[in-house]
């Protein structure tokens, strides 16, 4: 088994929205018309399998640029399990600093189902909320018992 197992989930309403394999300039203009890869399934699994930077953003110009984009830096294993004729070796050099593109043919995408609907946790900005509230609400109730 290849060391690049790991995989993320994109769910996304696909009538009306797809996910982009950008480069790191179109990431960063969230320029939606020349992406390395475009899924359009909604559920799409996309499988890492190379190191290095993975720059994804929203097909949908305006929503990319309401930062609904991501970047995934994987990174290489150095660790040299299973391979013990190597075990004194000294560990590879680092990736040169600029990346290049997947080679064709290695970027495997598998649909899907749809994630079940989960609540998610309390917002922070909820937590400071109920925190304010839960202060005012103790000054409130002192200040009465001061009154008596």
């Amino acid at each position: 088994m290849s060391p690049m197992a790991d995989a993320t989930p994109f769910a996304y309403p696909a009538d009306k929205d797809s996910v982009l394999l950008v480069t790191p300039e179109d990431y960063a203009n969230c320029s939606t018309e020349r992406p390395i890869q475009k899924f359009t399934d909604g559920h799409t699994q996309y499988k890492f399998n190379y190191s290095g930077p993975h720059y994804f953003i929203s097909g949908v110009k305006e929503h990319c640029e309401k930062n609904e984009k991501l970047e995934v830096v994987v990174l290489a294993d150095r660790s040299n399990h299973g391979n013990s004729s190597d075990a004194n070796s000294p560990p590879s050099p680092a990736p040169a600093s600029e990346e290049s593109p997947p080679p064709p043919g290695m970027v495997e995408i598998n649909p899907t189902p749809a994630p079940t609907a989960e609540t998610p946790p309390p917002s922070v900005a909820a937590s400071i909320t109920m925190s304010l509230v839960s202060v005012a609400g103790a000054f409130a109730g002192s200040s009465l018992l001061l009154a008596f």
